[in-house]
């Protein structure tokens, strides 16, 4: 699950960010694996 912590707004925001590409990330290589980008 993607965790959205209130707090440090620059620090939380960037940890989402990032929660967030890894998870489309994963995603991708499932749907594309052919793809190795």
């Amino acid at each position: 699950m993607i965790r959205c912590k209130p707090g440090n707004i620059s620090s939380g925001f960037h940890r989402c960010f990032q929660d967030v590409h890894l998870t489309l990330n994963s995603y991708c290589q499932v749907l594309a694996p052919k793809s190795d980008a």
